[in-house]
């Protein structure tokens, strides 16, 4: 875990990545970093808006497709 500055993140190692696959996902993913965005007030923190509004925090998350070793490839 370490603080960027603009966020939180949490890598997973290479040894215990974690596959994401089935329902309506055509290939796998390889989960790689998750990031917790936030902020000091309910109305900044997040980088995207639903329905037009800001949120206090946001976790998202870096993925690459499993079928490729490559972290140049992410989605």
């Amino acid at each position: 875990m370490y603080n960027t500055g603009r966020h939180v993140s949490l890598r997973l190692d290479k040894e215990h990545l974690v596959n994401v696959s089935g329902g309506p996902m055509t290939y796998s993913y390889r989960l790689e970093e998750i990031r917790l965005h936030f902020g000091s007030e309910d109305t900044h923190g997040s980088e995207h808006l639903l329905n037009g509004q800001a949120f206090s925090g946001e976790v998202s998350n870096r993925e690459h497709q499993g079928v490729s070793p490559n972290r140049n490839e992410a989605h």
